[in-house]
């Protein structure tokens, strides 16, 4: 048996008028509407470097954004850096200041309780009885209406003491009756009055030692800092 009994020749005429149909269109320039089955190496050699191009982009635009963050990070910690040197700079100035203060407050204190203490005598022998004499015309401005006053003072200053009373004008006015005494335990810096509703102490020696011994104070605590 002959074996060309088994084609469709009605098939393969139907393929090759297609095919002819295609090439035809080809020929004349019109786009194929199929797909291509294979691609060719310039098509190949465009699509790669297509391909590193895009590739490259997006790496240079991932590398920028890790750089700036990094950047940033290390901007962060120079500035973390420098605010802690600043603040440490600032407590070592605050502790040098007070240390520094207390130094001079307690040389200040020292040069007071010096000159006090050469001046002090000075005023005591000086001033005693002017101020002496001062309070006791206070007073009797105070004991004014009283029958009478007693003043004490001490022995050594008695006599000038009796004299600058003696001239007060206010001892007329008001008539009082003024008896002057001595009392062994006071200073020439004291005074005290007695009238029959009230009395006045004053003591500069006394009031000048409390001073100086407060100096004292306060220079042996500054300097114990």
């Amino acid at each position: 048996m002959i074996s060309m009994f088994h084609r469709n020749f009605d098939t393969e005429t139907e393929l090759v008028a297609a095919q002819a149909k295609a090439d035809s269109r080809a020929g004349d320039g019109q786009p194929s509407t199929s797909a291509p089955s294979s691609y060719s190496p310039e098509d190949v050699e465009a699509m790669l470097t297509q391909a590193r191009v895009a590739a490259f982009a997006d790496g240079k635009a991932t590398g920028a954004a890790e750089a700036r963050t990094q950047e940033q990070a290390t901007r962060e910690a120079r500035v973390a850096d420098a605010l802690a040197s600043i603040q440490a700079q600032l407590a070592e100035l605050t502790q040098q200041d007070d240390t520094l203060r207390r130094e001079i407050e307690a040389e200040m204190t020292e040069m007071i309780l010096g000159i006090g203490e050469r001046v002090v005598p000075d005023v005591m022998e000086s001033c005693a009885i002017d101020q002496v004499s001062a309070r006791i015309r206070e007073g009797l401005r105070m004991a004014a209406g009283s029958a009478g006053i007693v003043i004490r003072v001490a022995p050594d200053i008695k006599d000038p003491i009796t004299k600058r009373v003696s001239e007060f004008e206010i001892i007329g006015a008001s008539r009082l009756e003024v008896d002057i005494r001595t009392d062994p335990t006071m200073n020439d810096s004291a005074v005290r009055l007695e009238w029959r509703n009230g009395f006045m102490e004053y003591d500069l020696g006394r009031a000048c030692d409390e001073v100086l011994e407060t100096l004292r104070d306060s220079t042996e605590k500054l300097n114990a800092q």
